[in-house]
């Protein structure tokens, strides 16, 4: 299918929020950045994390980068929120499940990119 330039910039103009930028992420991911920036404002103020976007990190666009060797965040109970190489109960796939409680409700899942690297995803 091809589109003329009127017809793209007509596109463009009805997808641009009123403050004046596409949430071009959001298009493409069906996540919006506003649902992803709450999801990382959350995990900096609860759990101290630094967390980037998975673009910054080289990977697919809508997803939250955590690089867990830098954290040292711990669970209420004072366990590894997370960690590749538990593999004990209560940790499913070396992730607390507190971690996974808390980024639920904002609709992501942890997943391991790499023994030092965990993504959070849109399900």
């Amino acid at each position: 299918m091809k589109i003329t330039r009127k017809q793209l910039r007509r596109i463009l103009k009805e997808a641009m929020p009123k403050g004046g930028v596409p949430d071009i992420v959001g298009a493409v991911t069906g996540v919006s950045g506003e649902e992803r920036r709450q999801l990382m404002d959350a995990l900096q103020k609860e759990y101290g994390l630094q967390v980037k976007t998975t673009e910054e990190f080289g990977s697919n666009p809508g997803g939250v980068w955590i690089a867990s060797e830098s954290s040292d965040a711990e669970t209420s109970g004072g366990l590894p929120l997370f960690d590749y190489y538990l593999d004990m109960d209560p940790y499913e796939f070396g992730v607390h499940p507190e971690f996974s409680k808390f980024i639920e409700p904002y609709g992501f899942f942890a997943e391991w990119n790499d023994p030092g690297t965990l993504m959070l995803w849109r399900m």
